[in-house]
């Protein structure tokens, strides 16, 4: 099981990463970022934060792709079972989760906002929101999911001390 979690890490890291360089060796190429449309400058807090996504869109897919390798060299890491592995897996299914419910509380309080700026989008706002405690649950759940996983003494015990 662990050998899959670390297969997973390393094959979601270097997938993520390189459609991150991707998206920016286009953008590189083409000579430009995607624009956000007229609309959402005037669609409350919602808009600002997708005005501001989009402002800020270039560095978040290079932070993204930092992240993503990261990820990556830790499922190699947990593949070879390396101590810093086990711990930066600890430390990465908490910050899962926070960020999980960090993000579900933001989308929220934005949503709610979008609700009440437009009554037109009202419903479409309840929708997402209740989807994004959906997967806020999910996310929260996997991240401790993982943690106790590692918590197990058979999995901490495959470990090389001192690695």
């Amino acid at each position: 099981m662990l050998t899959g979690i670390g297969c997973c890490f390393a094959a979601a890291g270097a997938i993520g990463s390189v459609l991150g360089l991707w998206q920016l060796l286009g953008w590189t190429l083409a000579g430009g970022v995607p624009v956000v449309a007229e609309v959402w400058r005037h669609a409350g807090l919602t808009g600002d934060f997708f005005v501001a996504f989009f402002r800020w869109l270039p560095a978040v897919l290079g932070v993204g792709v930092v992240l993503h390798v990261l990820v990556a060299w830790l499922g190699i890491g947990l593949i070879a079972r390396r101590a810093w592995a086990w711990r930066g897996a600890f430390a990465f299914a908490g910050l899962w989760a926070a960020a999980t419910l960090g993000g579900w509380l933001l989308a929220g309080y934005a949503l709610r906002d979008l609700a009440a700026v437009d009554p037109a989008w009202a419903l479409a706002a309840h929708g997402a929101e209740v989807i994004a405690g959906e997967v806020a649950v999910l996310g929260v759940v996997l991240g401790a999911a993982l943690a106790l996983f590692l918590l197990q003494p058979a999995v901490r015990a495959q470990f090389r001390p001192g690695s």
